[in-house]
């Protein structure tokens, strides 16, 4: 390969680098994606078309959803007010050390006698290297998990 011709790749490969990482601001929505019928969960700014399972537990700040200590001592869940069939979820995240949380979809709660419960697939948000498992094993070997 000729050196003209390896400088030409390493270029276009940073050309391509650049202008690859320039990604869409946060919360925003482009035109075509309005147009099409696309719609945000969170807008970054309020709680609307969201269900707050408790008064706190949660803030916005600077553009973030924030799940803050709860008074009762137990996270509590938020919800979507609405409900959708076809949809692509996106989004980032920041965890603290050993934490272990999710975000839960296509959830139902369809059980009357046990209220509360919400069952759904969930993308598991967790610190693997330090979060603490509970070993069951240990503290009941006659059980198996």
């Amino acid at each position: 390969m000729s050196v003209y011709r390896f400088c030409f790749n390493v270029v276009f490969l940073q050309i391509i680098f650049v202008f690859g990482v320039i990604a869409q601001v946060p919360n925003t929505l482009t035109k075509k994606e309005q147009s099409t019928g696309w719609s945000l969960l969170f807008d970054g700014k309020t709680f609307n078309g969201w269900k707050k399972l408790a008064n706190d537990g949660w803030e916005i700040n600077k553009g973030e959803l924030n799940a803050i200590g709860a008074t009762n001592g137990k996270q509590m869940d938020l919800l979507t007010v609405g409900q959708f069939d076809d949809f692509e979820l996106c989004f980032e995240f920041k965890i603290s050390k050993e934490s272990n949380s999710g975000v839960k979809y296509l959830v139902t709660n369809d059980y009357p006698d046990q209220k509360g419960v919400f069952l759904g697939l969930e993308y598991q948000i967790i610190d693997d290297e330090n979060f603490i498992y509970q070993d069951r094993c240990k503290s009941n070997k006659s059980e198996l998990y």
